[in-house]
């Protein structure tokens, strides 16, 4: 079943009503979570969680500054009970885009029920494997990504490519794109900051193994539309990869990061002294100074922001609307 064509108008429209700032927003809701997974730190850094009053004040910021898609992440953001009320606020008093990153593991019909009631418009489930290798295995998942695209929301499945995992990458994204799933990867990260671990074992070291597969992901995404990582992504110098060189614009914020306790974030890996709700615009200094201070010292890293965030082309555009056809 395709999402309703009514959804996708609301996500085009709310889309071109950002005027100005960053368009996306990573809320980091919490970092406590009910899994280990080795490529996640996140639940080793348990800070205070702002509440939901605090996390309505943080969205309002946020959506004044131009934010219009906010991701919500953690740990494990379905372990807040007030999940239901962030994403409302989100979707139906801000008229905003929610964005719901899970693992799914005490994920429900009924749950999907709340969240599609509370108007949210993308899930994401992380998926290890189908051949239960990894933490996040188990293909159950898929049958209620299913159920929630019957109630509207578009789907995804988050797959980390390391090690353990590469060879059995086509077989996953063949059986996720087959239901009418969204397929997105990230490479695996060894940054060591708050969010990547730092063990470099876990990292695929075989270049021409990663050009094969990214080239299956090209031709996949081409065919079906249902690919998710930006063309300039699977054509990228994947020595930049073998680098870690990458490091993010200094002097302004392509996407805003918010930690568990309101820090703002360069990225997903370090944060800053600077709580959201004390600062009235991005170009207060002392955010200015500590994001390139930050920026300054770490070491690099090659996320997915880079190519999809930071340098969209036409190209990116054409093939994310033909994706928005497909699903």
């Amino acid at each position: 079943m395709k999402t309703l064509l009514r959804n996708k108008l609301k996500i085009s429209s709310r889309i071109i009503s950002a005027s100005k700032g960053p368009l996306s927003g990573s809320l980091f809701i919490t970092r406590k979570c009910n899994l280990n997974c080795p490529y996640c730190r996140a639940i080793r850094h348990p800070w205070k969680d702002l509440n939901t009053a605090e996390w309505i004040e943080v969205i309002n910021k946020l959506y004044s500054w131009g934010v219009r898609l906010f991701s919500i992440t953690g740990g494990e953001p379905m372990i807040r009970k007030d999940i239901y009320e962030i994403v409302a606020h989100i979707s139906l008093t801000r008229k905003a885009i929610p964005w719901l990153i899970s693992n799914f593991t005490i994920m429900t019909r009924e749950k999907i029920d709340r969240l599609a009631d509370a108007g949210l418009l993308f899930l994401t489930a992380s998926l290890d494997s189908l051949s239960n290798s990894g933490v996040k295995s188990d293909g159950s998942i898929l049958n209620l990504l299913e159920y929630a695209r019957s109630r509207g929301i578009i789907c995804s499945t988050i797959t980390v490519i390391h090690r353990d995992n590469i060879d059995e990458i086509p077989d996953i994204m063949n059986e996720v794109t087959r239901r009418g799933i969204i397929f997105d990867v990230g490479f695996y990260q060894n940054v060591g900051g708050l969010f990547s671990a730092s063990d470099a074992d876990l990292k695929v070291k075989d270049r021409q193994k990663l050009e094969r597969l990214r080239s299956r992901l090209r031709s996949h995404k081409l065919k079906t539309g249902l690919v998710a990582p930006s063309w300039k992504f699977l054509k990228s110098d994947l020595q930049m990869y073998s680098e870690m060189s990458w490091k993010c614009p200094t002097q302004k914020d392509a996407f805003l990061v918010i930690n568990n306790d309101g820090r703002l974030m360069p990225c997903q890996e370090f944060a800053s002294s600077v709580n959201v709700l004390d600062i009235d615009n991005l170009w207060d200094h002392r955010w200015r100074q500590q994001k390139a201070a930050i920026v300054k010292t770490c070491s690099g890293c090659y996320y997915g922001c880079y190519y999809q965030k930071v340098h969209m082309s036409p190209v990116d555009v054409l093939l994310d609307l033909y994706t928005m056809l497909k699903v």
